[in-house]
């Protein structure tokens, strides 16, 4: 237990120190918006899903009506199906704790449990993913409630804290880039992506290159078998926002979960098996365009410090291979500049 609990914390530790920042962020605008510490907790505990509890907090400050807020979370959590298909063998052995697993699993640590190719010796690869994911998800919590607790005492106009995301994408593409027997899901990935940012925008083209993206590896893995293995007063009521938040949680948990309850019980088809194999590169090519879209929109200060923040972290990577160094060390770079420029 304990060497895997070891294992977890250094392989979790980049995340744990994104999410803490991140979600202190989330709790502060909470509590700027009025919203008091059990609201930001109930969301971050039973929802945490990142960029929707973002959006919820302008839906619960601005009064949306339910409708846009239930079709808002309908599309924003619909990625989650994609990447619960790389795991639908690992978790049946999940036994009890699989209803948890499938929860805690985010964008980013799905990206970690897909860039761990071997476990050390006594390490169990579900209990060492549960694990991490446990751990992750206790640090977007206490990050939450530092937010909320802190208030006016942590300045919410620093810029730059959550771009530690986008840093612990680029370590993990090339991390994968480096180690593929086969690249071309990542450039299927990143090709789509691209190209339907150009067509249809920054805040679209997520679900159409997940989709297209599934749809290419697809038809791809028939023909290519696997290769061998190595203070503000409320404008939405509490009831409303009750039912809003009620909503979000059991829409991203119906797609978390999706998968397993499609086939449960199932052998999984070779085809299938090979889909969930060739994914896990593709989709972390798209979500790094994802996080890097605001290139598209943004002003000349910020893309040139998303581009200098994105370029000074792989090299750190390529040079130190410490992925936690190669966060920090981007992270820094590009809060200073977003700060300076």
């Amino acid at each position: 237990m304990q060497k895997t609990l070891r294992f977890a914390f250094y392989k979790t530790l980049p995340i744990m120190i994104s999410y803490f920042f991140v979600a202190t962020a989330f709790g502060l605008l909470m509590r700027q918006a009025g919203w008091d510490f059990s609201w930001a907790l109930a969301i971050s505990v039973f929802l945490y899903t990142g960029a929707l509890q973002f959006v919820l907090v302008s839906f619960l400050s601005s009064g949306a009506p339910i409708l846009t807020v239930f079709i808002t979370a309908l599309f924003l959590s619909s990625r989650q199906v994609f990447y619960r298909i790389s795991f639908l063998n690992s978790f049946r052995k999940a036994g009890r704790t699989k209803p948890y697993l499938i929860h805690i699993m985010t964008d980013e640590t799905y990206a970690l449990f897909s860039s761990i190719r071997d476990y050390p010796e006594g390490v169990e690869p579900v209990r060492a993913q549960l694990t991490m994911g446990t751990l992750a998800h206790l640090s977007w919590i206490l990050g939450t409630m530092a937010g909320c607790f802190a208030g006016d005492f942590i300045p919410s106009s620093i810029k730059g804290i959550d771009f530690a995301l986008t840093a612990l994408f680029v370590t993990i593409v090339l991390d994968q880039w480096k180690n593929a027997d086969n690249r071309l899901p990542a450039m299927i990935g990143a090709s789509l992506s691209l190209l339907f940012l150009c067509i249809l925008g920054p805040e679209r083209f997520l679900l159409p290159s997940l989709l297209a993206s599934c749809f290419l590896l697809s038809i791809y893995g028939k023909r290519n078998p696997p290769m061998p293995p190595h203070k503000r007063r409320f404008r939405m009521s509490k009831s409303s926002a009750l039912i809003a938040l009620s909503l979000c949680i059991l829409v991203t948990y119906f797609w978390r979960s999706l998968p397993f309850l499609a086939l449960r019980g199932k052998k999984l088809s070779p085809s299938l098996s090979r889909l969930g194999e060739l994914l896990p590169p593709s989709i972390m090519a798209i979500l790094l365009i994802y996080s890097t879209r605001s290139i598209v929109t943004g002003g000349a200060s910020l893309r040139l410090s998303l581009i200098a923040g994105c370029l000074f972290t792989a090299l750190i990577h390529l040079w130190k291979k410490n992925t936690i160094l190669s966060v920090l060390a981007g992270t820094l770079l590009y809060v200073a500049l977003r700060n300076l420029l």
